[in-house]
């Protein structure tokens, strides 16, 4: 229902504004609302993360605004987002997050790693891609709650990104180098995406 509400939002907002003046303005306008909305939701979070319906809802409400239109934010609202996601994710570590939760982080997720980039700068691109690994590493530990050693490893999939996480017995990493398989965090790209 607040997806819905969101896209409408950003959708009835960018007509208007195309019915009046070119699409470049409206992407500024949808711009200057979506960082609004997620300054809102910043400021609703601290409240949300202390519960597990809080929690959920603060990561549904992160996910519809970060695909309503992933591509007029600006790169630092982008990332703005995602840390916000990763925070709600860390408050989630001990008791988890639901199946529902985990889709819509890897959604918004997606959301952000689809969206043109091309005239983002290699700062903002470096924010996101700490935000993407920070997103994931809080929804890995997350999927972790409550598991132990030698059971079965638990996964998150989305277009963009897979995430396996699975708890070990301290033995079997004994004197053992762990490195990621690719990248920042082990994060590697879904088959099929480069």
């Amino acid at each position: 229902a607040l997806a819905r509400l969101v896209e409408d939002a950003f959708g009835s907002s960018r007509r208007r504004l195309l019915g009046e003046t070119n699409a470049t303005n409206a992407d500024a306008f949808n711009s200057t609302v979506a960082q609004w909305m997620l300054d809102i939701a910043r400021s609703a979070s601290s409240i949300a993360e202390e519960s597990a319906e809080g929690r959920a809802q603060a990561i549904s409400t992160l996910t519809a605004l970060l695909n309503a239109a992933p591509d007029v934010l600006e790169g630092s609202a982008r990332a703005d987002g995602l840390e916000q996601l990763q925070s709600v994710l860390e408050a989630s570590e001990y008791e988890g997050v639901d199946k529902d939760s985990t889709a819509n982080a890897m959604s918004a997720v997606d959301a952000v790693l689809l969206a043109d980039s091309s005239a983002l700068s290699t700062v903002d691109l470096l924010a996101i891609g700490l935000a993407v690994a920070g997103s994931a590493s809080g929804l890995g530990r997350s999927l972790l709650a409550g598991a132990l050693a030698g059971e079965e490893v638990s996964t998150a999939t989305g277009s963009t990104l897979n995430l396996t996480a699975s708890r070990a017995y301290a033995d079997a990493v004994q004197n053992v180098t762990l490195s990621p398989a690719f990248g920042v965090g082990g994060a590697s790209p879904a088959p099929g995406n480069p």
